[in-house]
């Protein structure tokens, strides 16, 4: 966990505006229809400002983010407001093992192996809760979106096979069924830790790799 002094507007999306929910207005969301947004973005996509003064502006927005129910289990939370405070204190930057980081102030709180903690209080080697899955990237058109933004759609890619082989071509596949075979080929592949033969010995399963 690394400290650094900002100046800088911060924006929180779910909690009362005392209770220290509050992050640095470049990070993220996911949100089931827009995808992953900044907080600015987010901050700044409604103009329905019902509060402004001393520096806190608050917009109603209502909207369902990814959250902690009361029993503790992952959730659509419906945030029905979004501000932006003016912030002269510090920003901690929180950087899991995984690599993930969030800036955040002090005072917000995680989910630890010892119970709810403040920024402020984590220490190295404290285990932090994570969502097993982050809901809203599961629109086809929002995946293809994704590829097409690194790949153009006509990309071709060759498949390296031994010298004394034939060469086989790959094209992106164009329509929801073509993608569902390729993720279950790759699935029954990386499956079984290959990535060069079918290792299952199982009939269904090879009879499913063919009709795909």
């Amino acid at each position: 966990m690394t400290e650094k002094k900002l100046r800088t507007p911060i924006i929180a999306v779910l909690g009362h505006v005392d209770h220290g929910k509050c992050l640095a207005p470049g990070e993220s969301i996911i949100h089931p229809e827009l995808g992953v947004v900044s907080l600015r973005d987010l901050f700044n996509s409604t103009d329905n400002l019902i509060y402004k003064e001393n520096g806190c502006e608050v917009k109603a927005i209502n909207i369902d983010v990814q959250g902690l129910s009361e029993n503790a289990k992952s959730d659509f939370l419906k945030a029905q407001f979004v501000w932006r405070l003016k912030h002269k204190g510090k920003m901690l930057r929180v950087k899991l093992k995984n690599w993930h980081s969030i800036t955040v102030t002090p005072e917000h709180p995680f989910l630890t192996n010892l119970g709810w903690k403040k920024a402020c209080e984590l220490e190295v080697g404290d285990f932090v809760a994570i969502p097993k899955k982050i809901f809203g990237n599961e629109r086809f058109e929002r995946f293809l979106n994704y590829v097409y933004s690194k790949f153009s759609k006509d990309a071709i890619f060759k498949i390296d096979r031994l010298p004394s082989q034939k060469k086989y071509y790959l094209r992106f596949p164009k329509t929801y069924e073509e993608w569902k075979a390729v993720f279950y080929l790759a699935g029954v592949l990386f499956g079984d830790g290959n990535v060069s033969k079918i290792a299952n010995n199982d009939e269904e399963v090879f009879r499913k790799a063919q009709t795909h």
